[in-house]
């Protein structure tokens, strides 16, 4: 039975969810935050993110990703990049796991929308690639991972693909996979991992693709039951399942058609 303490932090936030509560989750000393929803920060006035700011304030080195420019202006422009763009998760996961295709066109064209806001604000300052400039702040860090699974995930499942026109957010995005922080987060999966979870693939793409499957295609129900029951690190329960029945229907439009089918053609 898969059961790590990653995903019994999981199913602990699973079950006492609401609405209200959204990804990331960061596990830190043993507290588990989470981060605020849109809903939440406008019924209490929240002010923007909060887990961005804790990472930066107290984890590492101190204030070295704020956009501490002496003056506050690379600071104020963080916040408001990240404000401005704080729907991306949202709007991501939405589009992924919406099983009406009239709701994912409409999806479709507020992710667009803001993907062109994020590309004008990108054009904002000569000096340098990122948001603010040549600083990296926690405004490019915010957005980074949501924009690789658009790239590698809702390009596979949703037909969703970033534009060549957004020229200034693909040449971002070119920048981000070189640094080398980010080549290591986003490397393929070490031997630990692959001790310990249960999926197979070990490139990072596939593996993206392996995780978001079953939200994909509306079935992360059973894929939590598949693998509270049989699971185990290395071995997705769920997948196998999906290719045995596409098997027992290939076997089936075999032998209805057997004279037809390519693979008896050529035997």
């Amino acid at each position: 039975k898969h059961e790590d303490a990653g995903m019994r932090i999981l199913k602990k936030l699973s079950k006492g969810s609401t609405n209200n509560t959204e990804i990331p989750v960061l596990l830190h000393e043993n507290n588990i935050l989470r981060e605020t929803s849109e809903l939440e920060r406008k019924r209490n006035g929240l002010p923007g993110l909060l887990l961005p700011r804790f990472i930066d304030e107290s984890i590492g080195a101190k204030h070295i990703l704020s956009g501490s420019d002496g003056t506050g202006v690379t600071s104020y422009n963080m916040n408001l990049f990240i404000q401005r763009h704080a729907t991306l998760p949202n709007l991501f996961n939405s589009l992924l796991i919406s099983p009406s295709p009239t709701h994912r066109i409409e999806l479709s064209t507020k992710l667009l929308a803001l993907l062109k806001v994020i590309n004008s604000d990108l054009q904002l300052f000569s000096s340098g690639p990122y948001l603010c400039g040549d600083q990296f702040t926690l405004a490019d860090i915010y957005i980074f991972p949501v924009i690789e699974r658009i790239v590698v995930v809702l390009s596979t499942y949703r037909n969703f693909w970033i534009p060549p026109s957004l020229s200034h957010l693909i040449h971002w995005y070119k920048v981000m996979c070189e640094r080398p922080a980010i080549r290591v987060a986003t490397a393929d999966r070490t031997e630990e991992s692959m001790r310990t979870y249960c999926y197979e693939k070990e490139s990072r793409n596939e593996y993206l693709l392996e995780v978001y499957e079953c939200y994909a295609l509306h079935e992360e129900e059973q894929f939590q039951q598949l693998n509270d029951d049989d699971g185990r690190a290395g071995v997705n329960v769920y997948r196998e399942l999906s290719e045995e029945v596409e098997d027992r229907e290939r076997m089936a439009i075999c032998e209805r058609g057997k004279s037809s089918c390519e693979q008896c053609v050529i035997s």
